[in-house]
């Protein structure tokens, strides 16, 4: 029997790319968990106390951190998506593999549009 696998994925407000992370449930319970960005500037932490997971997403549409505790079922068993406290986007995803690739790939878009809406707004 294959060990269940949970994949974290957000935006790195560093470099604007698409971070995936797998992590067994087993490890996800038995320490803390960090998913790094190639470029090193940002990385996504899980930890989990003994009864709630705690979360800090980097955000990729904010640029700040956001911490979300979480029980274990919604981190353990199907699919969860986090939002980001300013502009209510989602800016993580936390589930199997292929439906954390699918949203990230939406999110890699959604934040292309809003830099560019953003940059069409503020005059330098």
């Amino acid at each position: 029997m294959s060990e269940e696998m949970r994949t974290f994925g957000y935006l790195c407000p560093a470099c604007g790319k698409a971070v995936m992370a797998s992590r067994s449930v087993f490890a996800l319970e038995a320490s803390n968990a960090e998913a790094e960005c190639a470029c090193g500037k940002s990385a996504l932490k899980v930890e989990f106390d003994g009864e709630k997971y705690h979360i800090y997403v980097p955000c990729g549409i904010c640029r700040e951190t956001h911490e979300a505790g979480c029980l274990p079922e919604r981190v353990l068993q199907g699919a969860t998506a986090l939002g980001c406290s300013k502009t209510k986007q989602f800016c993580c995803f936390i589930g199997p593999e292929g439906i954390v690739e699918k949203n990230l790939r939406e999110l890699v878009i959604l934040a292309e549009k809003e830099q560019r809406q953003a940059g069409e707004e503020a005059p330098e």
